[in-house]
């Protein structure tokens, strides 16, 4: 290959990585600046979920439509033996819970929610010093036999993905989220 294809290459795929780390907010400018004007937090969306409905918090995610700017917040509960999970709707401008949906049924996240000595509310705190970001959104899983929280943040226009054992808080990995 001529020096100049591949200078052109290495340029080409610099841009294409550079590009990749802004492009949450050129991508999705709209939900971007909701998501900056929200006075309500990831962490508090937790708070009012789990102060509607008494269980554990498992993920938590910021939604923009039409024009409304909310946070969905799955809570798991044991109901006399039976699994529920509730599906709790928070505003995320005034803090208000809009919904409470809830089905009765056995979850793939009540083996990693049972695992979990860290909350979901930690999780976030503990992403969110790690990024200096805003958190948008946080899930408990378990992968390869452990339980862990995915949290998304946003800093600069950047998103960033940081990994959180969910037996000790330890952060297994972060950084920016191409």
């Amino acid at each position: 290959m001529s020096k100049s294809k591949k200078v052109l290459s290495v340029l080409l795929a610099s841009a294409v990585l550079l590009g990749g780390a802004g492009a949450y907010a050129s991508s999705h400018p709209e939900k971007q600046a909701a998501f900056e004007q929200a006075a309500i937090s990831a962490g508090q969306a937790v708070q009012t979920a789990t102060g509607k409905v008494a269980g554990k918090a498992t993920e938590v995610d910021f939604k923009f439509k039409n024009g409304s700017s909310y946070y969905k917040v799955d809570v798991l509960r044991d109901n006399q033996g039976n699994a529920e999970k509730h599906e709790v709707v928070v505003d995320a401008k005034t803090g208000e819970v809009l919904a409470d949906n809830v089905e009765t049924q056995s979850h793939k996240k009540d083996k990693a929610s049972a695992e979990a000595k860290v909350s979901l509310e930690q999780a976030i705190d503990i992403a969110a010093q790690k990024t200096g970001g805003k958190v948008k959104a946080a899930d408990l899983e378990a992968k390869k036999g452990a339980s862990r929280y995915e949290v998304e943040s946003i800093k600069d226009g950047k998103e960033y993905k940081t990994v959180v054992n969910a037996a000790s808080g330890e952060v297994i990995s972060s950084g920016v989220d191409y």
